[in-house]
């Protein structure tokens, strides 16, 4: 896999994480 998928899907699950913890 190219760097820039992996950072885009930990992005992704990053901003799951922060929006679940704002809610």
């Amino acid at each position: 896999c190219s760097p820039r998928l992996a950072m885009k899907r930990l992005n992704k699950t990053a901003v799951k994480e922060i929006e679940e913890q704002k809610s």
